[in-house]
């Protein structure tokens, strides 16, 4: 006698259908339906939220000074504060439309003898270096190796730059005197999901005034769109479907 034909074969003729479409949408998402989006949180220095300038001697929360020299006064460390316009030394690059120079809160080295707290309406300070911490997040999904960051600054003395607490070789602002640029991407620095940090070591080598101006910050991050994972969620859901109903005809007596 003929074998009777099993009550799930029409099922089993859609795997290797389900098979092809998910393995295409493996293949194709990631590089085929994604946008290029911006990363939000990258500020230049010295404005607000909307990217409007502060004013003389404001608190710039979007930068954190730490690591300050042991010999410079513990209230160095903190929020950020823009310098007064009329207390900038004549050799430094002017602020722009977009952007101001800051620096550490507290004592300055020439105030009182550094007893009275002035932040930026003073920008003298020790020697030593000092860093100037920005913290960011990345859209959520988006793909880590597209990450690219560029921006252009200067500082008095001279910078180095820190992704995640690394060290970057090769990128930094320029000198007081003119602005230079710097790109940040996989090449040369490693990002991470969620919260991420970039930091400036300034470093204020012969003492005196000690700042830093970030005229401009800015990103973009790749991200699947929406309609990328549709098909294999489709996909996925039909072969869970084919399954269960399988194992109910199998249990049925």
């Amino acid at each position: 006698l003929a074998s009777m034909p099993r009550p799930d074969r029409p099922f089993s003729r859609l795997r290797p259908l389900l098979a092809a479409l998910i393995g295409a949408w493996l293949v194709c998402s990631g590089s085929l339906r994604a946008q290029t989006v911006a990363i939000d949180g990258l500020y230049a220095t010295g404005v607000d939220n909307s990217g409007s300038p502060l004013s003389n001697n404001a608190s710039d929360a979007h930068y954190v000074v730490s690591n300050v020299p042991p010999s410079a006064p513990a209230n160095n460390a903190g929020t950020s504060r823009t310098v007064r316009t009329n207390a900038m030394p004549d050799d430094w690059v002017p602020n722009t439309s977009t952007a101001r120079w800051i620096t550490t809160p507290g004592n300055s080295t020439s105030a009182g003898g550094g007893t009275s707290t002035t932040g930026g309406n003073d920008p003298s300070r020790v020697t030593g270096t000092f860093d100037y911490t920005l913290t960011f997040t990345m859209p959520a999904g988006g793909i880590l190796s597209s990450v690219n960051i560029t921006g252009a600054g200067a500082s008095d003395d001279s910078t180095q730059i820190f992704v995640n607490g690394i060290l970057l070789s090769g990128q930094s602002t320029g000198s007081y005197t003119s602005t230079g640029s710097f790109t940040l991407n996989s090449s040369n620095a490693t990002f991470v999901s969620g919260t991420n940090t970039i930091t400036f070591r300034v470093n204020n080598s012969g003492g005196g005034a000690s700042g830093l101006l970030i005229t401009s910050l800015s990103g973009s991050i790749d991200v699947p769109e929406v309609g990328t994972w549709l098909p294999v969620a489709g996909a996925l859901g039909l072969y869970g479907v084919m399954t269960w109903r399988r194992r109910r005809r199998s249990e049925t007596p």
